[in-house]
């Protein structure tokens, strides 16, 4: 997938970069130096509430001092992640490793370790990296900790890349890969990048088409009444409802909410079926939205679409943005 990106991502980027090729020493905690192996150097810690039960915990990288390399003479399994996890009893345990996300020292071409560091918040973290030469590109990987599983799985993979050379507008790309609709779902621990490079074609029939909508004036509503203090920007079917209307002159509603995973409810795919119009030309209306909670507990638009649907006679009968007769 291809789309363009506004400029504050391309700034953000850049930061990312800078920091990519800034190495500043770790400090380690005392309860954390138990868990730095032989022959290894602590390279990112960072805190935060990995499992949602309101303790400290911590994903640590390290990196390895002797290296084995591949065929192109790059370090492989250079860098182990760990997942420290506290008990009741307030110590730390190793809950999960990974040893083939984070990229190795030599694997962001002309700038260097490509590595750029770990983003944490409650119960979820990103890995991110920042590399090339003329052409730039970012590689972040985000997990979202799963209570069911009581492990943390791939939710997104998040890839750009530009030339420094040529205008922007021309060749900034975004490829988005959301697990497990992807993918199906994947343990920290199983997770390789070289296996999910691509999105997989798809072997389903294709499903109906739908008009993009301009989501700022959704957005600019929502914002609105947060600002006012009005609750509905809270709860996503309210959210929904002042986006859409209320349920009038149409027989049914049906509202359908989607989590990619079961029980991590900040992203949500919201699908509003509206069927049974008193009117002689469309007999449905089908939105498509999806959704994110943002810091402040508010919903926000990230894509919306739009299809329709007519009476016999007046045109196709399937969902479509193409207007009926």
């Amino acid at each position: 997938m291809k789309k363009t990106i506004i400029l504050a991502i391309t700034l953000c980027i850049a930061a990312i970069g800078a920091s990519a090729q800034t190495s500043e020493p770790v400090t380690v905690p005392a309860e954390v130096k138990p868990f730095i192996e032989n022959g290894t150097k602590p390279i990112a810690l960072e805190s935060a509430d990995l499992n949602g039960d309101a303790l400290k915990d911590y994903v640590l990288v390290l990196e390895r001092n002797a290296l084995e390399t591949d065929g192109d003479d790059y370090p492989t399994n250079q860098r182990p992640l760990l997942i420290l996890v506290r008990g009741t009893d307030n110590k730390l345990r190793e809950a999960k490793r990974n040893e083939r996300m984070v990229m190795c020292s030599q694997c962001g071409g002309i700038l260097g370790d490509p590595f750029a560091g770990v983003t944490v918040g409650k119960n979820t973290f990103t890995v991110n990296h920042y590399g090339g030469s003329a052409w730039r590109w970012s590689a972040d990987y985000k997990f979202d900790y799963s209570r069911i599983d009581d492990t943390w799985q791939l939710v997104k993979i998040e890839k750009t890349s530009y030339h420094t050379l040529r205008p922007m507008e021309e060749t900034l790309e975004e490829t988005v890969l959301t697990p497990p609709k992807d993918y199906g779902k994947v343990d920290i621990a199983d997770f390789d990048p070289e296996d999910y490079e691509e999105k997989p074609e798809s072997t389903e029939e294709t499903g109906p088409s739908f008009e993009k909508l301009d989501v700022k004036s959704f957005n600019d509503k929502i914002e609105k009444a947060y600002k006012a203090n009005e609750d509905w920007v809270k709860m996503p079917t309210q959210v929904i409802t002042n986006l859409v209307g209320e349920f009038s002159e149409t027989k049914s509603r049906t509202i359908e909410i989607v989590a990619e995973i079961a029980d991590i409810t900040d992203e949500l795919t919201v699908t509003v079926t509206d069927e049974g119009f008193a009117d002689d030309s469309v007999r449905g209306e089908q939105y498509k939205f999806h959704l994110t909670l943002n810091d402040q507990g508010a919903w926000q638009v990230i894509s919306a679409e739009k299809a329709q649907r007519c009476r016999e006679g007046r045109g196709h009968q399937d969902y479509s943005p193409a207007p009926c007769l």
